[in-house]
């Protein structure tokens, strides 16, 4: 009886244990994961303002063809 009293009570911290260092490791991922959400958040902004930068030159050129166009007509 003494036996199965000891392996009850060594289950039981044992498993108070496991939940306790579970909880702190979900705690440090929950971190992580938001760390890294921001960074991926910082980098899609990047990405964004590269893409609207590259429109750019295309909108100049397209003005510059009609202003161009327009030129050569008024010069007629």
């Amino acid at each position: 009886m003494e036996a199965i009293i000891v392996a009850l009570i060594t289950g039981g911290v044992t498993v108070l244990g496991v939940v306790i260092a579970n909880g702190k490791q979900s705690a440090v991922m929950g971190e992580k994961i938001e760390a890294l959400s921001e960074r991926v958040e910082k980098h899609n902004n990047v990405i964004e303002r590269v893409y609207k930068l590259e429109e750019q030159p295309r909108a100049c050129a397209e003005k510059f063809k009609t202003l161009f166009s327009d030129i050569e007509r008024l010069e007629r």
